[in-house]
């Protein structure tokens, strides 16, 4: 069994609004990931041959374009996981508050919920982490990086949390983990819901250009593009002129690349609407990885 049925609780459920106000929730100082309710279990058993597929040849190139199809055929494999509940799980973009972080650079078109875990093979279980990300987001020299990550984003909603499909894309990525790096006890895990809304001059949903997120391994999982062009991902070479090595146009749902992040660099063109008179956005689901021990 590697996920349980019980719910994946916040221990500060009010931590949005305490934010807004300015104000900083209480924190355990003493263990800064206590868990809240039953945690979510690892898989104790070997990794399953549909992850070390998806996890292909990133040790040798630093990345790995993954198909929807080979996506979908392994989160079926994870318990409960259904695909009736997928559309729910979509749906949950539509909530997605502005990121106030960005808007201070003047940028209003950038959503974004945010819940920070962390994975312990010590424990065999996952653990929630109640204070949100310190300092370490995108590399220190970004104009991006907020340095009090915990105060301005919006945690994740609770029924997404909680929902077997986040479930199930964790542990799939834990186990594409095992197979990268057996050697390592514990991971902090970032999960970021975004969403980038176009208008007719087109925006960059990373603004940070070509960059390096300063975490260990970058999943990024197309959940929905809805009238829009543009937004090819380009893997870049850590040469001096960041060479282009690979692209792709994630454009369907469940489309997904992961990327070893001390390897190479990544970039996310312009996106465009294709109908100027309608409402143009990308939803991606956003995962980093980083090494604790």
């Amino acid at each position: 069994m590697d996920i349980l049925n019980t719910e994946f609780r916040s221990i500060n459920p009010d931590f949005s609004s305490q934010a807004a106000l300015g104000k900083t929730p209480s924190q355990n100082k003493s263990h800064p990931y206590a868990p809240s309710g039953i945690p979510f279990k690892l898989n104790d058993g070997p990794v399953p041959v549909s992850a070390l597929k998806i996890v292909g040849d990133i040790q040798a190139t630093g990345f790995n374009f993954i198909r929807e199809d080979e996506l979908l055929c392994a989160l079926k494999e994870k318990e409960h996981f259904s695909i009736h509940q997928l559309n729910q799980f979509y749906k949950s973009w539509n909530q997605l508050t502005i990121d106030p972080y960005y808007v201070q650079y003047g940028n209003h078109y950038h959503r974004r919920d945010y819940t920070l875990l962390r994975a312990s093979y010590r424990e065999k279980q996952v653990f929630i982490e109640p204070r949100r990300s310190p300092n370490h987001g995108h590399d220190a020299n970004s104009a991006y990086t907020p340095s009090n990550m915990q105060e301005l984003l919006p945690k994740i909603n609770d029924a997404v949390l909680n929902s077997p499909v986040t479930k199930a894309i964790v542990a799939l990525k834990l186990d594409a983990l095992r197979s990268l790096r057996p050697d390592v006890e514990e991971w902090e895990i970032g999960l970021h819901q975004v969403r980038v809304e176009a208008d007719h001059r087109g925006v960059k949903p990373a603004p940070e250009d070509i960059h390096q997120d300063g975490v260990d391994y970058v999943g990024i999982v197309m959940i929905n593009c809805e009238n829009v062009q543009g937004g090819e991902t380009y893997i870049r070479d850590e040469d001096k002129d960041h060479t282009v090595i690979a692209e792709s146009q994630l454009t369907h749902a469940l489309q997904a690349v992961l990327i070893d992040d001390k390897k190479v660099f990544h970039e996310v063109g312009k996106i465009l609407p294709v109908d100027k008179e309608e409402g143009s956005y990308r939803d991606i689901l956003v995962i980093k990885c980083k090494i604790l021990k």
